[in-house]
């Protein structure tokens, strides 16, 4: 039998592999360039450049309150460009608004964005929704007016962020890009609101979505819903919420549900 070398990896810490993360995209973005030695260099020198001005991002708070609930706090992900920020210059803003856990479940797909956008002077915002990652209170479907409610007061404070020149932007993909048309659509949209930009994302839920297609049920309502029975169980992170993490998650845990249900009940009477 052929003898085999292994190699024994280090362990990577959650912090280490989103450093890593953050050089993917560059190289590939480069022209003419296939992703080999050179490409690799070209890659290395992009990430060390981000890396000399744009720090691992910071945990930030922000306090929303619902009518007729207690006020809450929603918990983020703040990338800033330091050596702008330093010198006192102000920078538009950038933010999304995910349920998918922005310290596990979106760590690699954020860190390949917003450490470029905050080198390129935005200030840089990825929120995790009500009663999902580090953040209180209860989710109990997509796009509820309480979730797009603290959407824009968050986008409020933002604007009144010290570095933040007054101008925010919405993005994202899917739920995040479902979330910005909405808030954007309301009549009492933030005034610091001014633009958005969507991927994957729908302004006709009934005729264009995952859920339905022309009114047609589609197998996502059945398969998507199940899958946030899981998410929406998963607790905060004690290193960032403290000692309330355990009642946190009990809450979350005490008013799970199956959101299918909820689809049904859109259309009672449809067989």
């Amino acid at each position: 039998m052929g003898s085999h070398l292994r190699i024994r990896q280090p362990a990577l810490s959650r912090r280490d592999l989103l450093k890593l993360g953050v050089a993917a995209p560059f190289g590939f973005a480069l022209p003419n360039l296939p992703f080999s030695a050179p490409a690799a260099l070209a890659a290395e020198t992009h990430y060390l450049a981000v890396r000399d001005k744009v720090p691992d991002p910071k945990d930030i708070f922000f306090s929303v309150q619902y009518p007729g609930k207690p006020p809450i706090r929603l918990a983020g992900h703040f990338w800033y460009n330091e050596e702008t920020v330093s010198a006192g210059r102000k920078c538009p803003a950038i933010v999304e608004f995910v349920p998918y856990r922005r310290r596990d479940g979106t760590m690699i797909s954020d860190s390949k964005m917003y450490p470029w956008f905050a080198f390129n002077d935005y200030l840089c915002f990825r929120i995790d929704i009500q009663g999902s990652g580090d953040s209180e209170g209860v989710l109990t479907d997509e796009y509820t007016d309480e979730e797009l409610t603290y959407c824009a007061q968050v986008i409020t404070e933002i604007a009144a962020h010290p570095s933040c020149d007054g101008n925010v932007g919405m993005m994202g993909k899917s739920w995040s890009a479902i979330n910005s048309l909405m808030v954007a659509a309301r009549p009492d949209r933030p005034e610091a609101l001014k633009a958005v930009l969507v991927c994957c994302g729908s302004d006709d839920r009934y005729n264009d979505d995952v859920h339905y297609m022309g009114g047609a049920m589609m197998f996502d309502n059945v398969s998507w819903p199940s899958s946030m029975w899981g998410w929406m169980s998963l607790p905060p992170d004690p290193a960032v919420v403290g000692d309330p993490w355990k009642e946190m998650w009990r809450e979350r845990i005490r008013n799970a549900d199956f959101w299918f249900k909820h689809r049904r009940r859109e259309f009672p009477d449809d067989r």
